[in-house]
């Protein structure tokens, strides 16, 4: 609540916790901080910790309703209202008699005036009289004739008739209430309605009885300003409770620091600058730019505003192969020039997104692309493309017709026959299909920033031509190829640094958190006397540039997927698994091999052009030996070769112990049918 009271020195307003705020604070009052009813002198204001000493001087800028606060007289109940409550309320009426004039005007006060009232006997004034029951409004107390009266209005078949009665008439006096609801805005707007008590006949149920008795009070927000601490301004809600005194006009010669952001700044008028300003606060997380006026703008340094404007920028990205990307902003002041250079398509349905934004776009094939369907095309290097439109077909995926999406275009050849009247080919392409194009380019045009944004569609890879004259050493020269990427419009703060009056560069108050304020220091002469050289180039940072694609870019569907095939299909055209033999006919050596049903063995290509396994070779007679019989030998592997053993105890025939020329082919033969 913030009550009135006289002091015989200052003025006092009191936050109390009712949150009432009769009357209003007034606009750029000045107010001291005298005591607190609490112990620290630290308040959680607007979710920060905020010191008030006892001496400090506050501003209040503006008061704020924010809710409603409703108190019930019979039983001293409070609960709060929002401001969008949709109930009604209806005025009670006073029951307790007025004897005399001077009374009734005393007690209701001028707050609720116009008041309502009649007697219940005649009234006898200055030769007239009233009769009991006449219903007269009471506007205000006057001196008439040097005597206090109560100015009054009789409505009656002739008009209204105006009335001074004395303070000292006598009656039986009542006031008189209307029929009429009143929502909560008209209540909370009226001084008036805002002291009488009021029932509430609509609303949610359970809030209160019907026939409480209710008073109803705004709870205000106070905007102010402190001179102790350099912070935003603060917003201090009624129910603290500090006790201010209104020191106004003791302190005309005192001033207060107004903390502006940026938006703020901009929101000026024309005539505010050019003007010197000092930075409260800064953004510790501020990495948008790479520019190096950035780190310059730190708290408490001053710098210089020359204007405000709405300015054109690019945003552009390098394409520089391995090298990592750097991202600029090429503002409309840009002096230099540029030429086209041919962009690269990896998709068609990259090539599809490119032909919509310009208009007869044609490529050169640098990769060959061969489609998997029989129904489309491939494409060959050096092939010339010219796109025509996107539509949709159907193809035949494992026998199942799909509709799939494609661009039609035309296909090109070098070679002209003037006696041959013939279409140029016309061709489909998926546009999943993955390959190379390169966009071919008809003229060799140079174009400024001027004429970019006025006859060039979005996105174009350029190469500078010529360099801006009016830099020293234009970045944007030392790449052979640059993306422009997006033109958009950003409102900016036309500033240099104090030790470089006369180098501005650009402020874009929707990328840069800052409050600053206002200072009365003089502009340097050089800003006056020098001309201005404007930043012409600003580089980015990585998540400025995915930042703003985020708020920027349009929303474009996915790249389309290869439409499905049948696994039905695929099961169909698999080999059959290849039966192993039994382990127990596996000879010792050969079973160490990884043969088994899970991973059956790969046939491989026999130079006869027929597999070895479904007609194996002639197997040679093997040389007698004199061994036990033995299990039959899988005639599709390797046999076992003879132990020393055998070949020591045949040692006396060691001249005639070699193998013939059969038995090597045989060998080989055996070799070949296993592998």
């Amino acid at each position: 609540m913030i009550e009135e009271r006289e002091t015989p020195m200052t003025h006092s307003v009191v936050l109390t916790p009712m949150g009432v705020a009769v009357p209003k604070p007034h606009s750029d009052t000045v107010c001291l901080h005298c005591s607190s009813v609490k112990g620290g002198s630290v308040y959680e204001v607007s979710g920060n910790e905020v010191c008030l000493s006892t001496g400090d001087l506050v501003k209040i800028i503006s008061a704020e309703i924010i809710k409603a606060s409703c108190e019930d007289v019979n039983t001293n109940d409070t609960f709060e209202l929002p401001l969008d409550f949709k109930g009604s309320f209806k005025l009670i009426p006073n029951l307790y008699p007025y004897s005399t004039v001077e009374e009734m005007v005393s007690m209701i006060g001028e707050l609720e005036m116009p008041f309502y009232f009649t007697s219940k006997v005649d009234i006898h004034f200055q030769g007239l009289v009233i009769r009991s029951g006449e219903v007269m409004e009471l506007l205000s107390a006057q001196m008439d004739e040097g005597k206090k009266c109560a100015h009054c209005i009789l409505r009656d078949e002739q008009g209204e008739v105006p009335l001074y009665i004395p303070f000292s008439c006598h009656g039986e006096f009542y006031q008189v209430v209307s029929t009429e609801a009143y929502t909560l805005q008209e209540i909370l707007k009226s001084p008036r309605l805002c002291s009488c008590r009021m029932n509430m006949v609509t609303g949610e149920k359970g809030i209160c009885s019907s026939q409480a008795s209710l008073l109803i009070s705004p709870v205000y927000e106070i905007h102010a300003i402190m001179q102790s601490v350099r912070k935003n301004s603060v917003k201090i809600p009624s129910n603290l409770e500090v006790d201010l005194i209104d020191v106004t006009e003791q302190c005309q010669d005192v001033t207060f620091i107004t903390p502006l952001n940026l938006k703020e700044v901009f929101s000026q008028p024309d005539d505010s600058f050019p003007a010197v300003c000092e930075i409260l606060e800064t953004s510790e997380h501020q990495n948008y730019f790479k520019s190096a006026w950035l780190p310059k703008l730190k708290k408490g340094h001053s710098f210089i505003i020359h204007e405000k404007l709405h300015c054109q920028m690019i945003l552009t990205t390098t394409v520089s192969g391995k090298k990592p990307k750097r991202y600029f902003l090429i503002w409309d002041s840009y002096g230099g020039c540029f030429r086209m250079r041919p962009r690269e398509f990896t998709t068609v349905h990259d090539l599809s997104v490119a032909a919509s934004r310009s208009q007869k776009l044609q490529v050169n094939v640098s990769k060959y692309c061969e489609s998997i369907e029989e129904d489309l095309p491939s494409l060959s290097i050096g092939d010339q493309l010219e796109v025509l439109y996107q539509t949709e077909m159907q193809l035949n995926y494992d026998g199942a017709l799909q509709l799939v999406d494609v661009l039609v275009c035309n296909r090109i050849t070098d070679v002209v026959d003037d006696d041959d009247d013939e279409l140029p080919e016309q061709i489909s392409l998926p546009m999943y299909l993955e390959g190379g194009f390169v966009e071919k380019l008809s003229n060799n045009k140079k174009y400024t920033i001027l004429d970019i944004s006025k006859k060039v569609i979005l996105p174009v890879d350029v190469k500078v031509a010529v360099r801006d004259p009016s830099v020293e050493d234009d970045i944007l020269g030392n790449f052979l190829t640059l993306r422009l990427e997006e033109i958009a419009t950003e409102p900016v703060l036309i500033a240099s640094l104090m030790e470089m009056p006369d180098y501005c560069f650009k402020i874009p108050i929707n990328w840069i958190d800052m409050s600053v304020f206002f200072s009365k220091e003089p502009l340097p002469q050089q800003a006056q006397e020098l001309p201005l050289r404007h930043e012409s180039v600003s580089e980015v940072m990585d998540n400025f540039y995915f930042d703003f694609r985020k708020i920027t870019i349009s929303d474009l569907p996915p790249p389309p997927r290869p439409p499905k095939r049948q696994k039905s299909s695929k099961k169909n055209s698999s080999p059959p698994a290849l039966s192993c033999p039994p382990m127990d006919d596996i000879p010792p050596r050969v079973c160490r091999l990884s043969i088994s049903e899970e991973k059956p063995m790969q046939r491989c290509t026999s130079p006869l052009g027929r597999s070895p396994l479904e007609s194996p070779p002639e197997i040679l007679p093997r040389k007698s030996l004199a061994q036990p019989d033995k299990s039959k030998l899988n005639e599709y592997v390797k046999s076992p070769k003879k132990t020393k053993n055998n070949r020591q105890g045949n040692s006396d025939d060691d001249d005639h112990d070699y193998e013939s020329i059969d038995d090597t082919i045989r060998s080989m033969q055996e070799s070949v049918s296993f592998y």
